[in-house]
């Protein structure tokens, strides 16, 4: 079964993020080589895991959760983010604001596209 984006939101530190365009996450591990001398064939073994998360908005400066986003890229600090979808499935990670790039094209909406580093685990549940 597909599942809708109709009821889907996402939270920093407990406060919903509103006009949220889209949404993506990816989990990454890298895959490390541990073929001996000798071997035939190459052998791999599971690396460090680490994964990155972006948001597009239709950008509100009068919304508080956007501009609490924008001020995150001077934040030393890494904020709790949740995605919940139509579900009820949630990922919940910590992570840096690296990058809130503004883009308006004539006749168009103005969005906002956020870029975040994670820094530890996604808990999905």
């Amino acid at each position: 079964m597909a599942i809708t984006t109709n009821t889907s939101s996402i939270t920093i530190a407990a406060a919903n993020i509103a006009a949220v365009g889209s949404f993506n996450i990816t989990n990454n591990r890298a895959a490390l080589e541990i073929t001996e001398l000798g071997e035939s064939t190459r052998k791999f073994t599971h690396g460090i895991q680490d994964a990155t998360a972006s948001l597009t908005l239709f950008y509100d400066q009068a919304s508080s959760g956007h501009t609490a986003l924008e001020a995150l890229i001077a934040s030393p600090a890494a904020v709790a983010f949740v995605i919940t979808l139509a579900t009820g499935q949630t990922y919940s990670f910590s992570a840096y604001v690296t990058s809130f790039a503004i883009d308006a094209t004539a006749g168009e909406l103005i969005q906002a596209t956020v870029q975040l580093q994670v820094t530890g685990a996604v808990t999905i549940a």
